[in-house]
């Protein structure tokens, strides 16, 4: 029993990394309709930026900020490189063919500079602090994690629903012509939203890189599970992306938990499996909203 509870806290720690990024790609689909594929490789190059700064001798919330830092210039330079040049084009997979590539940049010049090798990130969020609970120990950055999630969780309900930068994001979100119509600057908000996920994303990395890795493989990685969670939660929902995290989280570890020989691939395939079955039951996800024709 120890070890299902060992596995339960670690993949709720594990599902709230998922939910962070999937808050981000939620964002950005709320104003561009499209699937940033490039969130996690920002989120990777974002931490590289951090370890790069320590290994250069940076105090650890300067190597933190470095990170964040990097995250907001590679939001900006998506939105204004790629999405703000693609946006008067008629064909619905510029932005999409732009993201992709944008990604593959970022990807090659990370494999270039550092390799293919993985590197430990020795900024511990939570300390050396260990919980014990029912028997099985964690450490506490696994209840930091869960608590930033949470706080993100709320800020992103709130910013959507009570704010007039909110109001923008769902105008736009509804139709984007009759959002500038309405004196929306378009331009403006989605390049705020761009840098906000990016950010956001980053925050993902840099709080749970310290108990896994730092690579270039990361990218693509939180990408797909970041997408599954979003999906599962319904894109546009701070509160379903937080769902669909804890439950990709809790999926994977009890998975590996009870079948440890079970190869890694297979327990992705079972983290789609989940998106497919729920779609099935509920096309917009957990908690999404019904889409409303663009015009």
């Amino acid at each position: 029993m120890t070890k299902y509870v060992q596995a339960m806290v670690t993949g709720i720690g594990t599902g709230a990394v998922y939910a962070l990024v999937a808050y981000g790609i939620s964002l950005v689909y709320a104003v561009t309709r499209t699937v940033n594929l490039a969130h996690g490789e920002v989120m990777m190059t974002a931490v590289f930026a951090s370890l790069t700064a320590l290994t250069y001798g940076a105090a650890a919330w300067l190597a933190i900020a470095a990170g964040l830092g990097a995250a907001a210039l590679l939001g900006l330079v998506l939105d204004r490189v790629v999405m703000t040049p693609l946006a008067g084009r008629r064909e619905p997979m510029s932005w999409f063919l732009g993201v992709v590539m944008f990604a593959a940049v970022l990807r090659g010049a990370a494999t270039l500079l550092f390799g293919s090798r993985t590197y430990p990130l020795p900024i511990d969020i939570g300390g050396d602090a260990i919980i014990r609970l029912g028997g099985a120990a964690f450490k506490a950055t696994y209840v930091w994690i869960l608590g930033l999630a949470l706080v993100l969780a709320a800020a992103f309900q709130v910013l959507v629903a009570r704010t007039a930068f909110g109001r923008a994001v769902r105008t736009i979100a509804e139709s984007p012509p009759a959002a500038a119509l309405a004196g929306v600057n378009v331009p403006r908000v989605r390049l705020t939203v761009f840098v906000l996920a990016s950010v956001t994303g980053a925050a993902a990395g840099l709080v749970f890189a310290p108990l896994t890795f730092v690579g270039v493989q990361l990218g693509f990685l939180y990408t797909f599970k970041g997408f599954v969670a979003a999906v599962i939660g319904g894109l546009g929902s701070g509160g379903g992306a937080l769902a669909g995290g804890l439950l990709v989280g809790l999926l994977e570890r009890l998975l590996a938990t009870a079948l440890p020989g079970l190869a890694t691939g297979i327990v992705d395939a079972a983290a789609f499996g989940l998106a497919v079955m729920v779609l099935i039951v509920a096309p917009q996800g957990l908690a999404g909203r019904r889409e409303v024709a663009r015009r």
